[in-house]
């Protein structure tokens, strides 16, 4: 009996020991390891600024869904990923992101602008109620994802700066 009830402390406290060690991903690891985020961590790839988003942050990153880039036209996303064009699409994403934490219950209630990364202000549009967190005119579809340098909230649409 005693010796069944020190096996279990010492189990709680190695369970207790590495859940305390563990850390969430980072921005870029956490977009990276989620499905519909695909197209998404390719671009962040393309224009080399996974270094940046893997940065102190924090960061609130207002992450298109792979059907979000399917809406854009073919021609403007193979046009975006060329090397020729790596500034345009780095202006792009970084108008996704902004230099500061922003979870849902932040923004729940309000309306308000804020500057993205490019310099370019985001509305934020959550003053009504049953109607979510709309980003310009995109919509919020999975906020709070945690990261360990911010949030990331899903959205339906590319923001266009």
């Amino acid at each position: 009996m005693q010796m069944t009830i020190i096996r279990a402390l010492l189990g709680a406290t190695l369970l207790l020991a590495s859940a305390t060690v563990s850390r969430a991903a980072d921005i870029v690891d956490t977009i990276a390891g989620t499905p519909n985020l695909s197209t998404l961590a390719a671009v962040i790839k393309a224009a080399g600024i996974a270094d940046l988003l893997k940065g102190k942050g924090p960061f609130t990153v207002f992450a298109p869904t792979d059907e979000a880039f399917k809406r854009l036209p073919a021609s403007a996303m193979t046009n975006l990923t060329k090397p020729e064009n790596r500034e345009q699409l780095v202006k792009l994403l970084t108008y996704h992101v902004v230099p500061a934490r922003l979870a849902a219950k932040d923004m729940d209630g309000k309306m308000f602008n804020t500057k993205s990364l490019n310099g370019k202000e985001i509305e934020i549009d959550a003053d009504d109620p049953g109607e979510g967190i709309k980003i310009n005119k995109g919509k919020v579809t999975q906020p709070d994802m945690a990261a360990d340098n911010g949030v990331i909230h899903e959205i339906n649409r590319v923001l266009l700066p």
